[in-house]
């Protein structure tokens, strides 16, 4: 029976700079996804506040129910 060879996998180096890449990889993808977040509330804020403050701005219309009835 032969025996069978055996390779070794290279293992890859950890540079510094391989290290710090990977440190700063989930604060960044954690600080895109906040951003986005909070970007889409406050758009979505600004267009509910737009909504509510619209019918402030329009003019009050007094009439009378009984002059409109024809009495």
């Amino acid at each position: 029976m032969e025996p069978t060879p055996t390779t070794s996998t290279p293992r890859p180096s950890l540079s510094p700079v391989s290290i710090a890449l990977g440190v700063a990889t989930a604060p960044i993808l954690t600080a895109v996804w906040t951003s986005r977040t909070v970007l889409a509330a406050l758009v979505e804020l600004g267009e509910t506040s737009e909504e509510l403050f619209r019918g402030d701005r329009l003019p009050m219309l007094f009439y009378n129910d009984d002059e409109e009835m024809g009495r």
